[in-house]
Order: structure tokens, then C-alpha cells, then sequence
């Protein structure tokens, strides 16, 4: 059996890993928001790159639109905004067959 300030340091200890657990999945929340934003801001700057003629700086920034998806998925891969948000950069990209 545990002695009561063994039990009070058992039950504290299980609080603390609770919380930070929470704040982990938080962090987590606000990155992958943070890279659903990359995916759709790097996609309209592509749009404006390939609008200006340049299309070797707007293939470059799809791409790094591509790398905000992949770090997006992997951080909640069931999480749907991620999906949404690059299926729409590719299509508006004319990417037919990748979206």
C-alpha cells in the first residue's frame, strides 16, 4: 500500500503528465493551423508567381505549399483542413490529377 505522501506524490505526478499531455496536443492544434495557413498562402503566391510569368518561382512555392501539407498531415493526420486546403491550392493551381 502507499503511504499517504506517496499516494498524494503518485496522484501529482499523474496530473502533471495529464497537463502536459494537454499542452502537447495544444501545440500540436496551433502548429498544424499554422501549416494549413502555409498550404494556402504559399498556394496564392504561386498563383500570383505563375500570373506574372514565373513559373519556375511558382513551381517552387507549390512545392513548399506541398511540404506545409505533408507537416500538416503528419501532425494530425485525421484532421481534414489540411486535405481541403491543398486539394483547393491544386485545383486552383490547375494540378488536376494530384487533387
Amino acid at each position: 500500500a502507499l503511504l499517504p505522501a506517496a499516494s498524494c506524490m503518485a496522484s501529482w505526478c499523474a496530473a502533471l503528465c495529464l497537463v502536459s499531455a494537454l499542452a502537447d496536443g495544444a501545440q500540436d492544434e496551433a502548429l498544424y493551423d499554422q501549416r494549413c495557413q502555409e498550404i494556402e498562402d504559399r498556394a496564392r503566391t504561386a498563383g500570383v508567381l505563375y500570373n506574372q510569368g514565373r513559373q519556375a518561382e511558382a513551381f517552387a512555392s507549390l512545392e513548399a505549399s506541398r511540404q506545409s501539407f505533408r507537416d500538416a498531415k503528419r501532425l494530425m493526420p485525421s484532421a481534414p483542413q489540411a486535405y481541403v486546403s491543398m486539394a483547393t491550392a491544386l485545383l486552383n493551381s490547375n494540378q488536376l490529377d494530384e487533387a
